[in-house]
């Protein structure tokens, strides 16, 4: 089971209920730039199972969160060896997932292979 890691200390969360539905400057309000509160989130989207979409300038695949702390977000690779080693290449990712009515998206730096519970990746 390869497994992709990444640095959560610099990650900003958006949590908002629609694009449509709330404009700039009200999306404001449900930002969370604090690594706690993004943290909560990052944790309820892995209790839940939630699955999420990485897309970045050459692709996209569905994933689920593995594993998260202070320290990493760990996300199951894709299904596909291709778009798992494009994603490794990426230099920006946009992560999102729907949960409970809102949308939660993020962008990440970069990807790199780690391991969980043993698996190597």
């Amino acid at each position: 089971m390869p497994i992709i890691r990444h640095n959560i200390d610099r990650c900003g969360l958006s949590d908002t209920q629609s694009e449509q539905d709330v404009n700039e400057e009200d999306k404001e309000q449900y930002l969370k730039r604090g690594p706690l509160a993004v943290l909560a989130v990052l944790k309820n989207l892995l209790k839940n199972q939630t699955p999420v979409m990485v897309s970045h300038e050459r692709g996209q695949f569905i994933t689920r969160l593995l594993a998260v702390d202070k320290a990493r977000l760990i996300v199951d690779y894709g299904s596909n060896d291709y778009e798992n080693q494009l994603a490794l290449d990426m230099h920006e990712l946009h992560l999102t997932a729907e949960t409970q009515g809102a949308k939660v998206g993020f962008t990440l730096n970069r990807l790199e292979k780690d391991s969980y519970e043993g698996q190597p990746a």
